[in-house]
């Protein structure tokens, strides 16, 4: 029997989730061409559309377009670079962590970058418990799991529109002085910098892990 009209739909829209998925890749240069405010408005809409526990949406983001801007958090982590390599006596990791270092900064060339914050969140039973005195780790992670989804609907909505997009948290090497010129303060936190923008070419595909390594079924 030929499958009907519907599930013929719904088969086509699957592959191209699919091949979103699949085709995405984290990219780290960037043309000067300007995101669309529509286009902004559209990657934001899409991490507003990610689960989140007792769905708190914890999590708000700000669209950083500035050049002036994006220099003054990419100043703000050279000064936390050298206040930490002035605290490295070996001269090996001194070498290895200013070689690596370089990772923090690339997003100044993107022209959008989206500052992701974690509002806070307690879910009841951490409620519960803490108020006899039981904290457990498992239920201390539940506030980050939302902003996380969120981001990666930012990056595959950011693929789908035709940009490359980066899940960046080297930068939070500096996470107090980007917060101070964010503006973000306690109890909300900065969690990381997503770079977008159009780029010359996708990155090649990286080697994943053999499903069969890493899936079990019981």
């Amino acid at each position: 029997m030929s499958e009907n009209i519907f599930d013929k739909l719904v088969k086509e829209r699957s592959n191209v989730l699919l091949d979103i998925i699949k085709q995405r890749r984290s990219v780290r240069k960037f043309n000067p061409e300007p995101v669309a405010d529509t286009d902004v408005r559209t990657i934001i809409e899409a991490a507003t559309m990610a689960p989140s526990a007792t769905n708190s949406q914890n999590w708000r983001f700000i669209a950083i377009k500035s050049e002036d801007k994006r220099k003054e958090l990419v100043c703000s982590i050279e000064e936390q670079i050298k206040e930490y390599s002035a605290l490295i006596t070996s001269q090996r990791a001194y070498n290895e962590f200013n070689a690596y270092s370089r990772f923090f900064t690339f997003f100044s060339s993107a022209p959008l970058v989206i500052a992701v914050i974690k509002t806070p969140y307690t879910s009841f039973s951490m409620r519960i418990m803490q108020r006899y005195g039981i904290s457990p780790e498992a239920l201390e992670a539940a506030d980050m799991q939302g902003p996380s989804a969120a981001i990666q609907n930012m990056l595959l909505a950011a693929h789908a529109l035709g940009y490359g997009a980066c899940w960046m948290t080297g930068p939070l090497i500096a996470k107090d002085k980007l917060e101070k010129v964010l503006n973000i303060n306690s109890p909300d936190h900065l969690i990381a910098l997503i770079p977008v923008g159009k780029t010359e070419a996708s990155p090649a595909t990286p080697k994943r892990k053999p499903i069969d390594e890493i899936f079990e079924t019981i």
